[in-house]
């Protein structure tokens, strides 16, 4: 009986935290069972036996339950009523995905009387602003030679190989 409940990796929490793990051990894991197709979009076409590759019943059970299985309980009653493993993967997705961009933030820019609706990606020790030069180049935003160039260290305190930053920009 402890097989049964025994889990191949750690389910999802509610609050989403290990999403990005656990879609990807999910996926795995369904891949090993040939069962991925059910959570995927079908394949435009057949396979060499000329017979599509369309999930059978029996393969979208055993992947729900597989789903299932690694779900918190909270989270197996919120979505109880899902019955189909591809839509509970893409409402799962739908809610918990953008954590894969959990670093990536929206900005806009206003400079001089354009608005740049752009991204960001936050580095949690940062010290200071960086902006990419084809960026600034792209948008014409002004830039400044730096009085005295700034090292770069990377999170295992090596220099950046791209050498000390050189220009920054001029206050938008």
């Amino acid at each position: 009986m402890s097989d049964i409940a025994k889990r191949e990796f750690a389910e999802l929490a509610v609050s989403g935290k290990n999403y990005l793990t656990w879609a990807l051990d999910a996926k795995i894991m369904l891949g090993a069972k040939n069962i991925l197709k059910c959570i995927q979009d079908p394949i435009v076409g057949t396979s060499a036996s000329g017979i599509s590759e369309l999930p059978t019943q029996a393969e979208k059970n055993q992947a729900l339950h597989f789903l299932r299985h690694h779900l918190n309980a909270t989270l197996k009653n919120e979505y109880m009523t899902e019955e189909d493993p591809k839509v509970l993967w893409h409402s799962l997705k739908d809610h918990y995905g953008h954590q894969q961009n959990g670093f990536v933030v929206r900005v806009i820019l206003h400079v001089g009387s354009r608005v740049i609706d752009t991204t960001a990606l936050l580095d949690s020790r940062a010290t200071t602003y960086f902006m990419d030069m084809l960026f600034a180049r792209t948008y014409s935003i002004p830039k400044a030679t730096k009085t005295k160039p700034v090292p770069i260290e990377v999170i295992d305190k090596l220099l950046l190989l791209l050498g000390a930053i050189t220009k920054g920009t001029t206050p938008l």
